[in-house]
């Protein structure tokens, strides 16, 4: 008898890294792992339900994102974000989103523009608003205006950049330490400029949240809650 086909496609197995780095990854942006928190392996591998390999895999990984300091033989641990570091990040982050904006937002796919609309609801809706669920559907929102763009060399070097700063906000937010009304007119700005393909002025947007950030940039330096540099 000819072999049934199935009705559901069959989902692709992920590798055990990837699923490790994803865990980690959150570990790290909900505080589950501290910053600057040590990482044993041996604690890992228990933690995590693996063995060692994927776990080393994953840390490479976490490494290359500046997520975790790796120094040989002395320790391996999760990164302890400075001030100029997570401004850094945050104005180079807002750089490469304003790029994004320019090559990709005039000949956004309508299902894009469907995406960043759901997206930027999801972020102000009841529930989500002004917790670290709405910094998550902010750069998903992003990441999709960056996919846009159709530049592989765009996202390559966007990818270090975002991973590190959604964690750093992600953190910020969880401590009542993030400028919400600000975030929600840009968000709402950038979805309704997307809307109508309005690729220069999604970029311009973008280009001024640095300046429009350095209040808050300034306060997170006067709680210390990323120390400056030493």
């Amino acid at each position: 008898m000819p072999i049934p086909v199935p009705d559901a496609v069959p989902t692709p197995r992920r590798l055990l890294r990837d699923v490790v780095f994803d865990r980690l990854v959150t570990a790290i942006g909900d505080g589950t792992l501290e910053f600057g928190e040590r990482l044993n392996d041996d604690q890992l591998v228990t933690w995590l339900g693996v063995s060692r390999t994927p776990v080393r895999e994953a840390i490479a990984k976490l490494e290359e994102l500046g997520l975790v300091e790796i120094e040989a033989n002395r320790y391996t641990r999760v990164v302890t974000p400075t001030a100029e570091l997570f401004e850094d990040c945050s104005t180079t982050i807002l750089g490469l989103w304003s790029l994004a904006a320019t090559r990709g937002v005039a000949t956004m796919s309508d299902a894009d523009v469907a995406e960043i609309t759901r997206l930027a609801e999801l972020r102000l809706s009841d529930g989500v608003v002004e917790t670290p669920e709405s910094i998550d559907a902010m750069f998903a929102l992003f990441d999709v205006l960056m996919r846009a763009a159709g530049s592989p060399t765009l996202l390559a070097c966007a990818e270090p950049v975002s991973r590190l700063t959604t964690v750093m906000f992600r953190r910020l937010a969880e401590n009542s330490a993030y400028p919400w009304q600000l975030g929600a007119s840009t968000t709402t700005s950038v979805a309704e400029g997307v809307a109508r393909r309005d690729a220069e002025g999604v970029a311009d947007l973008l280009q001024r949240q640095s300046a429009a950030l350095a209040p808050f940039f300034a306060a997170v330096r006067e709680t210390g809650f990323y120390a400056a540099q030493a």
